[in-house]
């Protein structure tokens, strides 16, 4: 199958430390529908480790390996390629390549991805089945980001328990993105904006920034998150997000809690 990347990108070396991702998708019951991008970017980070498995965790609690079931899930075609294929099974089929079968794997880090807020259906059943499962399978200091845009407040059904906290082991660390959260597809990192303190205030603004900032994450550009920070204007802000880091910062003896 076509790469959406180049081929040359190397896993992390065997002899070098290395991480264990989970990457988790947000479906309702054996369907899955949302954009190709939040996959391609989970691609991006699975090429990045040499031990990553990947669920897809259903609104019923079910929860399925994406390396051998693939195939119960109904997978939306609305979205194509500029080759006219559907993007989402491409996209999916792709990262079905590059993760392992889950079987008793631990994990040190968990992206969490789904379609848009208002597309995913919360409910209390895949809350506790992903509680549970992180619960069983992240290992110490491990970190979970729900890589969503507008999740920081999400709630479970027509409960107050906020999804991101009910999904997060106490032995864990939690990172979601308070307002809009950027992408870009040849990279692992994202810029969070918060919408309530900063001159990022509508949906205007956000459009008009999406497609530079997605290109000065690119890996192309060879940017560091210094040089990124001074080409944003001051009164955004913002925080550069990037889970391996996130995950260093939290296994270090000396954090804070």
């Amino acid at each position: 199958m076509d790469t959406f990347f180049d081929k040359n990108i190397k896993k992390t070396p065997k002899d070098a430390e290395d991480t264990s991702l989970l990457i988790v998708i947000l479906a309702d019951d054996y369907q899955l529908k949302m954009p190709g991008l939040p996959i391609i970017h989970a691609l991006s980070h699975a090429r990045k480790h040499s031990n990553t498995s990947a669920i897809i965790v259903m609104t019923n609690g079910d929860i399925l390996d994406l390396a051998t079931d693939l195939d119960k899930v109904k997978l939306d075609t609305t979205q194509k390629t500029r080759n006219g294929e559907d993007y989402l099974p491409k996209a999916l089929n792709q990262l079905k390549d590059e993760v392992k079968p889950l079987g008793e794997s631990y994990f040190d880090l968990s992206l969490v991805i789904g379609g848009e807020p208002g597309d995913i259906k919360i409910t209390e059943e895949l809350a506790k089945a992903l509680f549970e499962f992180n619960k069983s399978r992240m290992t110490e200091k491990g970190v979970i980001r729900v890589q969503i845009c507008n999740f920081a407040d999400k709630k479970i059904g027509n409960s107050d328990k906020i999804f991101a906290n009910e999904i997060t082991p106490d032995f864990c660390l939690c990172s979601i993105p308070e307002g809009f959260s950027i992408i870009a597809p040849t990279g692992i990192r994202a810029i969070d904006l918060s919408k309530e303190e900063s001159g990022f205030t509508s949906i205007t603004v956000f459009n008009e920034l999406k497609v530079p900032l997605k290109r000065m994450l690119s890996d192309k550009k060879k940017l560091s998150n210094e040089e990124i920070m001074k080409k944003i204007p001051r009164d955004i802000i913002v925080e550069i997000v990037d889970l391996n880091e996130l995950y260093k910062k939290n296994a270090s003896p000396n954090l804070k809690y």
